[in-house]
């Protein structure tokens, strides 16, 4: 099966999620959700991601949700993040333990990585 390719065509393409805008609005308690990541993808295979920018995300960037993966490449990008550069997850606390499904044969390779975490 082909990748489903989600291309910034040309140059680039951004998503921008407006991430100060909800810090904002969530501290002047006029919201009543959570934070949500920029892109969330579910029950998929053969995602080819590229030529794009992902930034100011409330939350998590990019968030593969059954918090298992496997068979991924990460190579030839650069992260710029105020989190997390790249967390690679199992499962999650009990949850994980009981969906049983580790992540596994990732490969990352040639990046450049800046994290503001202090």
């Amino acid at each position: 099966m082909p990748p489903l390719p989600l291309n910034g065509y040309g140059n680039n393409g951004t998503i921008d999620g407006q991430g100060q805008r909800w810090w904002k609005r969530y501290l002047q308690k006029l919201l009543n959700n959570t934070r949500g990541p920029l892109m969330q993808i579910m029950y998929s295979s053969y995602i080819l991601i590229s030529n794009i920018t992902l930034r100011n995300p409330p939350f998590w960037t990019l968030h593969p949700y059954d918090y298992s993966c496997k068979d991924m490449v990460i190579e030839d990008s650069y992260i710029s993040v105020g989190d997390d550069a790249i967390a690679i997850k199992g499962g999650w606390d009990q949850y994980g333990v009981v969906y049983g499904r580790p992540s596994k044969n990732i490969l990352i390779r040639n990046l450049m990585v800046l994290s503001m975490v202090r």
